[in-house]
């Protein structure tokens, strides 16, 4: 699962029809590193669903690319006011798990992962990230 960062602000401040035009070109980028076999579906309003059909292994290389390429696409939303970033939660399907459970355990990961980002965020001191 993957889920923007700070979506309801850039909403707020620029307007749905710019904000899905975000989500647009979030789209587009997360497109480009994908191969074929991957799927992703729009789940809510800033989150989304990629389907990995492949080893568990695979998923780092998928995190990597995506991460990168928000990097470099992020550079270029900066230079128009923007901070994009991206949590992420992951959950791998076996036999045993039904569907709905796998995204449950992605979902909370995912806002496990946005809340240790703004703690991180929140917890800046003169240039130093104190961890608590």
């Amino acid at each position: 699962m993957m889920d923007l960062d700070n979506f309801k602000m850039m909403n707020d401040t620029f307007g749905h029809e710019f904000g899905d035009g975000i989500l647009k070109e979030f789209v587009t980028h997360v497109k480009t590193v994908m191969t074929r076999k991957f799927r992703i579906f729009r789940y809510g309003g800033d989150e989304f669903i990629v389907v990995v059909p492949a080893p568990l292994e695979e998923y780092a290389d998928v995190y990597s690319e995506v991460s990168k390429m928000l990097l470099l696409q992020n550079k270029l939303w900066k230079q128009q006011g923007l901070d994009v970033s991206v949590s992420f939660g992951q959950a791998y399907l076996s036999e045993q798990e039904s569907i709905i459970n796998i995204v449950r355990k992605a979902d909370k990961l995912m806002y496990m992962n946005k809340f240790e980002k703004s703690m991180v965020k929140n917890s800046k001191s003169n240039g130093k990230i104190l961890i608590k």
